[in-house]
């Protein structure tokens, strides 16, 4: 009753850009064909899907009650209907270029994950909604604070631990200790990455994507822990009930 278009990024200038086109590649190349796999398709993005609309009729539109109405719409869908992707239905979309408005755009975005989470918890478990409800669902809460954690101490231990430690000669027993916790959890996600960059050579059609993928080292490194800071932001927006903005 719905299905998910394939989104790529069109302006790539600068080193924000080309991370949100290594994003969207992954995410869209790789995550959205695993999900449609398991018909576990929880966003339908706005920028580019198709809802049928005389199913959409019967579960009531848009709602006002989250920012994000398009995640919100999906899951009213998966209540009743499948969800699909559409690989070869392609939209180029223009992302943020400059480190503002990333970070607006992606604080609004992780409110409103939450925010439609929270909405619509009653599918957690649930046997009724099948796989979507016992799994895929709380599966997207359960990652998103593990991930967020794990990214969230990457960052602080970059920016904080390292320079500190550095300072005292009687830390650097403690130094090479948790130097070599990040460097495992580093190289986790490298061989992560690498299994997904493979498989992305396999199936990307616009071959200009893969250039991108020299850039995976920075985006563990640095996008995705930067990312969980600003998802963090988003979270906290919503458990203090602070208004959202779009600017």
């Amino acid at each position: 009753m719905a299905v998910a278009g394939n989104i790529k990024i069109e302006n790539r200038k600068n080193i924000i850009s080309y991370c949100q086109a290594y994003e969207y590649t992954m995410s869209m190349e790789i995550g959205k064909r695993i999900q449609s796999l398991f018909r576990t398709i929880l966003i339908v993005p706005g920028a580019f899907g198709a809802f049928r609309m005389k199913f959409v009729k019967t579960v009531g539109d848009y709602d006002y009650d989250t920012i994000t109405e398009d995640f919100d719409l999906t899951f009213k869908v998966l209540k009743r209907a499948k969800v699909y992707f559409a690989p070869s239905a392609i939209a180029w979309t223009i992302c943020p270029d400059k480190i503002n408005a990333w970070y607006r755009q992606r604080v609004r975005w992780s409110r409103g994950e939450i925010e439609t989470l929270w909405k619509h918890r009653d599918l957690f478990f649930r046997k009724h909604y099948g796989f979507l409800g016992m799994a895929a669902a709380p599966d997207m809460v359960l990652m998103d604070l593990v991930l967020l954690g794990l990214r969230f101490f990457n960052l602080l231990f970059i920016l904080l631990v390292m320079p500190v430690l550095f300072t005292f000669d009687q830390y650097l027993e403690y130094l090479l200790f948790y130097s070599r916790v990040f460097l495992m959890i580093f190289c986790s996600y490298m061989i992560i990455e690498i299994i997904s960059i493979l498989s992305a050579l396999v199936i990307v059609e616009e071959k200009r994507d893969l250039s991108y993928f020299i850039l995976s080292p920075i985006i563990i490194l640095l996008y995705r822990p930067l990312y969980a800071a600003v998802r963090f932001k988003g979270y906290l927006d919503f458990i203090l009930r602070r208004d959202p903005t779009w600017r």
